[in-house]
């Protein structure tokens, strides 16, 4: 699937071979070729395709798709992997620093997303200005609602400029029931 070969006509070939999330495995493939002469010949090697990890997205979130340079956003806590219960309440920190060469507004989302769902489970938004060159801190609290169930869950933060940059970032966390 997805696998081509390509003849460049002097000896010589190219294998391409874009693999899929659910391509891990060892494949055994055998290239054969023959002349014009009828004269063939094979060449049999093992390919092993590591198992990589899908990507996360937030498609119930604004996403941000190409992230700036010039927002440099760290979420200062939680950390990767705390644990909540149900019924907690989260306190988010997030630092946002404004690289542009000028001041600008900043709007900033904090999602408790449930990662399993696909789905933002409760959200909080600020925005501020910040000078060029400078950083603010964005405080917010997110409640863990009484139905959470113990799937995976991250607190995930977007940052958009006022010029349309965005940046983008988030930590996994465990919520027990």
């Amino acid at each position: 699937a997805n696998a081509v070969f390509t003849d460049n006509g002097d000896g010589t070939g190219l294998f391409l071979w874009q693999t899929g999330f659910s391509d891990s495995g060892t494949y055994e493939i055998t290239i054969s070729v023959e002349n014009e002469n009828g004269m063939t010949d094979s060449e049999s090697f093992i390919i092993e395709v590591k198992d990589a990890e899908k990507p996360i997205e937030f498609k119930d979130a604004p996403e941000c798709e190409v992230q700036s340079g010039n927002i440099d956003l760290k979420i200062r806590d939680p950390d990767n992997k705390d644990k909540f219960d149900v019924g907690d309440t989260i306190d988010i920190e997030v630092k946002v620093g404004n690289e542009f060469d000028r001041n600008m507004n900043f709007d900033v989302e904090a999602h408790l997303y449930n990662l399993d769902d696909d789905r933002s489970v409760e959200e909080e938004s600020d925005s501020m200005d910040i000078y060029d060159g400078d950083s603010e801190i964005f405080e917010f609290e997110v409640d863990v609602p009484s139905d959470s169930q113990n799937n995976k869950h991250a607190i995930y933060v977007y940052a958009e400029a006022d010029n349309g940059a965005c940046a983008s970032d988030f930590v996994e966390i465990k919520i027990n029931r």
